[in-house]
């Protein structure tokens, strides 16, 4: 089974939230404050998009026994500090089913605390594989 096109998912992924009128938020760890994050920011492979794909894969991991085929990297550009590279080897439906799962099972009436998927994400074990980009050899 070929790759899901992580566009296809970031898009219907804003579509899905942006239509659910939920303000989607991150706490941040240091000051404890809570900020609205842009749909955008929620569904870039470098922004929040491994956030939501990694609880979608506990979801399936949980229901399932096996993940979506989620490969992050470490990237120190990116917002949290990781990318979203890779989804394969099931249906782009799955994909947005566990996902959507995912985000249901965290959201509370009106907003979707993103920090809160780190609940559904640990509902289950082994985590994605993390994959450390080499950087530049001195």
């Amino acid at each position: 089974m070929s790759a899901v096109s992580l566009e296809t998912v970031a898009a219907t992924l804003g579509r899905l939230l942006q239509d659910s009128g939920r303000d989607v938020q991150l706490r941040d760890r240091a000051s404890g404050d809570i900020r609205s994050v842009s749909i955008g920011l929620a569904t870039a492979p470098d922004g929040l998009l491994p956030v939501f794909l990694a609880a979608g894969d506990a979801v399936w991991r949980e229901a399932t026994g096996a993940g979506i085929g989620l490969r992050i990297e470490q990237d120190e550009r990116a917002l949290l500090g990781y990318r979203a590279v890779k989804v394969n080897g099931v249906p782009f439906s799955t994909v947005m089913l566990a996902t959507i799962e995912a985000v249901e099972q965290a959201a509370r009436p009106g907003a979707l605390l993103v920090n809160d998927l780190n609940a559904v994400l640990r509902t289950t074990t082994p985590q994605p594989a993390v994959t450390q980009t080499p950087g530049p050899v001195p």
